[in-house]
């Protein structure tokens, strides 16, 4: 598995945001969003190929049971997450892992639910990614992608224009939505515009802002 970085820091947005969470950011990824804030883990050469034993073992150095599955875009490697979350069950056993998996919503989510259903694993929670116009990438998402979440799964919603966020008042509203969180592109958009339109417009989402972009410099990796 290619690995640009694995890193603890807290959780920097969705419903378990403050929350220490070890990171695996994995490189590689099938989109090119215009705000992409982690190019250096989808193109170049800044990675390392590592074993699932070799992964585990650094999760597990850091005795925290929440961990993120991010990149890139983490479900390039469904198959490999699997093995690490079989692996850190296995060796790890009285440690309760919670595992999360930030995608980019043009993947096909059903493949890795199956794999999860085979292993019997209900320990994971989807942060879902709905690109906006904004990003160029809205013609790839995979909207059916929603239909196959649960109660404890997460859409984040990203908006830099208020396009976007017409984009998004329309798959919350129609789609009754209640676990959508909505987050402006960094330097993009003023949080209040978003947050002065949810009230005024009676939305039924959370709001967020990427917590770790205002403790540390917002371009700071390993955070």
């Amino acid at each position: 598995m290619k690995i640009n970085e694995i890193f603890e820091s807290i959780q920097g947005e969705s419903s378990w945001a403050g929350l220490p969470t070890v990171f695996v950011r994995s490189f590689g990824c099938n989109l090119n969003c215009s705000y992409c804030d982690t190019s250096y883990a989808t193109s170049g050469d800044d990675w390392k190929e590592e074993t699932v034993e070799e992964i585990s073992k650094k999760i597990m150095s850091y005795q925290n049971g929440i961990v993120e599955f991010t990149g890139g875009e983490p479900l390039l490697w469904k198959n490999e997450i699997i093995e690490i979350m079989k692996y850190l069950t296995a060796h790890d056993p009285d440690r309760v892992y919670h595992f999360l998996l930030e995608t980019n919503g043009s993947i096909d989510i059903t493949e890795f639910i199956k794999l999860a259903d085979e292993n019997k694993f209900r320990n994971y929670y989807f942060i879902l990614d709905i690109k906006m116009p904004s990003s160029g990438m809205f013609s790839r998402m995979k909207v059916d992608n929603l239909n196959h979440l649960r109660g404890e799964d997460e859409v984040k919603f990203v908006c830099g224009t208020h396009e976007d966020f017409n984009v998004a008042k329309k798959f919350i509203s129609e789609l009754e939505l209640n676990n959508a969180l909505i987050s402006p592109v960094f330097g993009k958009i003023e949080p209040k515009v978003l947050v002065e339109r949810i009230l005024n417009e009676k939305i039924r989402a959370r709001f967020q802002l990427q917590l770790h972009k205002f403790i540390w410099e917002p371009t700071a990796r390993g955070v």
